[in-house]
């Protein structure tokens, strides 16, 4: 498995995490139970989503992929058709929150939760796999430099550890320990 695509995939464990999480609070309706995890996941959706997982794949990993081959730029621009409604999304749901919108709030969010399951999915069972088999060793080192280089230039160096802490508090907070043991789908 290429590093960036590995990189990528851990990333979506925590989204999932975090989306999994939030999907239980809009299925219960009780953001307002837990409005300051509520307001650190909004963030969530919109620094880490955004800015940094979805960044790193519009930048740097689609674009060498569809340059090699690797990637049809149809399921590029599908792809980033996608990440641009999460990044709206994001923004509502962010402003949402500061409203204290808690109807807009559960529509979007339920929106996010399904958005973000079908597209992880696109890219884990049809698009990663596509590309661990075509894209390359050399291109895997260049976009996993770049992925380094726009990391350190753009969070501080204990970003991801402060996600991991983050996506495990709001989830020990709103779900309680061990809550997804067993679960296939919670937020269904």
């Amino acid at each position: 498995m290429m590093v960036s695509v590995t990189l990528l995939q851990y990333d979506h464990g925590l989204i999932r995490q975090v989306i999994d999480v939030l999907g239980v609070v809009v299925k219960k309706k009780n953001a307002n139970e837990h409005m300051e995890d509520v307001k650190d996941m909004a963030m969530f959706l919109d620094q880490f989503i955004d800015k940094m997982h979805h960044a790193k794949e519009e930048r740097f990993l689609f674009p060498k992929a569809v340059e090699l081959q690797a990637m049809q730029q149809k399921d590029m621009d599908e792809l980033v058709a996608d990440h641009t409604a999460v990044r709206q999304l994001a923004k509502e749901i962010l402003e949402e929150v500061r409203r204290e919108d808690m109807e807009a709030f559960y529509r979007d969010a339920y929106t996010m939760v399904l958005t973000m399951h079908a597209h992880i999915l696109r890219e884990e069972e049809t698009v990663f796999p596509y590309m661990d088999e075509h894209l390359g060793e050399e291109a895997d080192s260049f976009v996993y430099k770049r992925y380094e280089d726009y990391i350190m230039r753009n969070f501080p160096p204990d970003f991801y550890g402060g996600i991991e802490e983050m996506a495990s508090r709001v989830q020990d907070h709103i779900l309680g320990k061990g809550y997804f043991q067993g679960l296939k789908e919670p937020w269904k």
